[in-house]
């Protein structure tokens, strides 16, 4: 079997793990909403907390959406590429029939169909590298964002140190005022809150990441699996496969040949049978006219009225 079990539905099941995992995520979130907003906010005095945490989550967020685009996307896929293997297995004239034509297999069929019309050799090995150079540059942008996740958490810890500089510097100008002092405290807050948020959206963004490429790599697979063991075989024109054509040619040949030499056989028996009814018929005639002659001189030798 090709296709194996829940192969197709991968894209389904790893939606459905990313939603299950955010939605339990915001659950905590609303259960301990009073001390996440004490930590981030510090009081409601920390107003920087929010802008650059804010800037993690959106840039996780922007992401997220992205892979949620792709795991639809490869839904798509994935059905497509089961109905196509369903036409091949009932031997289908047109496989693409309810295939759409935009999706992987179904445009790796037609590009293999039209090299076979073309009488041009078939490069498995190219067409799976240009599919895989295709799908992974769908990556690229989610791949984009679990990398600067962490620098954005970074960026966060920056600011908020070059914020607790200025407040060394206050202190420095002025003892007597705690503003300067104030300002560090919250600018380290700031510092360890935005970096913790990096870290906990870099975790899970990797998972997800991880999860969709696993579905990308399946996909590839079924599809690479399919076209080695029955598109290539199908559609492939090189020196063994059209020495053995010929061979099954020669083969059928000679058994119609067989035939005919039999039915040539029946066909001269049966002449030899029409020309022995054709000569029995004429004896018959022969034998009748004799009869006829015979008949009419006994009634003349005996003078019969007849």
């Amino acid at each position: 079997m090709i296709l194996t079990n829940n192969r197709h539905r991968q894209s389904f099941l790893v939606l459905t793990r990313i939603v299950s995992i955010l939605v339990a995520i915001l659950l905590i979130l609303v259960w301990q909403w009073e001390f996440l907003e004490e930590f981030y906010s510090f009081e409601g005095r920390n107003q920087y907390s929010f802008v650059l945490n804010g800037l993690v989550i959106f840039v996780f967020s922007i992401g997220l959406v992205q892979l949620f685009m792709l795991l639809i996307g490869y839904m798509n896929q994935e059905k497509s590429l089961v109905r196509f293997w369903q036409n091949c297995i009932k031997e289908v004239e047109d496989p693409l029939v309810g295939v759409d034509g935009e999706s992987q297999i179904g445009r790796r069929y037609q590009m293999m169909q039209s090299l076979y019309h073309k009488q041009a050799s078939l490069q498995h090995g190219t067409l799976a590298a240009l599919m895989k150079s295709e799908l992974n540059a769908r990556f690229s942008f989610p791949r984009f964002i679990n990398n600067i996740l962490i620098l954005v958490g970074m960026l966060g810890t920056i600011v908020s140190l070059s914020i607790a500089l200025f407040g060394a510097s206050e202190i420095l100008q002025q003892v007597t005022e705690p503003a300067g002092l104030s300002k560090i405290i919250l600018a380290m807050a700031t510092a360890l809150s935005t970096t913790l948020t990096a870290i906990v959206c870099y975790v899970l963004f990797r998972f997800f990441l991880g999860s969709a490429l696993k579905v990308k790599d399946a996909l590839a697979e079924d599809i690479e699996k399919i076209t080695a063991f029955y598109l290539v075989p199908k559609m492939q024109l090189n020196s063994t496969a059209l020495t053995t054509q010929i061979g099954d040619l020669v083969k059928q040949l000679l058994v119609a040949t067989r035939q005919l030499q039999e039915n040539q056989g029946k066909w001269v028996n049966s002449q030899e049978r029409l020309l022995e009814v054709i000569s029995n018929v004429d004896m018959s005639a022969s034998i009748s006219q004799d009869l006829e002659r015979i008949n009419q001189t006994l009634n003349q030798g005996f003078r019969l009225e007849g």
